[in-house]
C-alpha cells in the first residue's frame, strides 16, 4: 500500500512537474510573443517618428521659405510705396506747374482780348483816316 501510494504520489509530481513545464513553455512562449509583438510595434513607431521628424523638417524648410519670400515680398512692397509717393508727389508738382500754366495762358488770353480790342479801335480809326 505504502509503494502504491508512492506510485501514486510519484505520478502526481510527475504529472505537476509536466504541468508546470507546459506553463512555463507556455509562459516563454506568451513572452516571446509579446517581445516580438513589442519589438514589431517598436519598430513600427521608430519609422512613423522618422516620418513625422521628416515631415517637420520638410514643413520647416518649407516655411523658412515663404518667410524669405514674404520678406522679399515687403521689400518689394515698401519699394513701390516709396515709389508711389515719389509719383504722387511729381503728380502734385505737376498740378502746380500745370495751376501756373493756366494761369499765364488765362493772362495772355486777357492780353490777347485786351491787344485785339486795341487793334479793332486802330482799324476803326484807320477806316475813320481813310475815309477824311
Amino acid at each position: 500500500m505504502l509503494h502504491n501510494n508512492n506510485t501514486i504520489l510519484h505520478q502526481q509530481v510527475q504529472d505537476l512537474v509536466l504541468q508546470l513545464h507546459q506553463q512555463q513553455v507556455d509562459s516563454d512562449r506568451q513572452l516571446r510573443e509579446t517581445l516580438l509583438n513589442l519589438s514589431e510595434s517598436h519598430r513600427m513607431l521608430t519609422i512613423e517618428l522618422d516620418r513625422i521628424k521628416k515631415e517637420i523638417f520638410d514643413l520647416t524648410q518649407a516655411n523658412n521659405r515663404v518667410t524669405q519670400e514674404n520678406t522679399c515680398l515687403n521689400k518689394n512692397i515698401n519699394d513701390f510705396k516709396e515709389e508711389n509717393t515719389c509719383l504722387n508727389k511729381q503728380i502734385n508738382d505737376l498740378k502746380e506747374e500745370n495751376t501756373c500754366l493756366n494761369k499765364q495762358l488765362n493772362d495772355l488770353k486777357e492780353e490777347n482780348t485786351c491787344l485785339n480790342k486795341q487793334l479793332n479801335d486802330l482799324k476803326e480809326e484807320n477806316t475813320c483816316l481813310n475815309k477824311q
